[in-house]
């Protein structure tokens, strides 16, 4: 912890990694509204390829938020 009134690095760490958790909601939203934007057409393949990527984004903010 640092002094009063004061921020040390581990107090901007520690904020930052707590506004990435707390965000992950919102953008789970945002994803969400994207993939029903999605023209007709995106579908089968294009839907897989999709929730590959949404996958992968989540467990590298996963692993991030970790610190592994």
């Amino acid at each position: 912890m640092s002094k009063r009134f004061t921020l040390n690095k581990a107090d901007l760490e520690r904020v930052a990694r707590n506004a990435l958790i707390f965000a992950a909601p919102a953008l789970l939203l945002l994803l969400a509204d994207i993939v029903k934007a999605l023209p007709d057409w995106v579908s089968g393949p294009w839907l897989v390829v999709a929730l590959w990527f949404v996958n992968w984004a989540t467990d590298l903010i996963r692993k991030f938020i970790a610190g592994k």
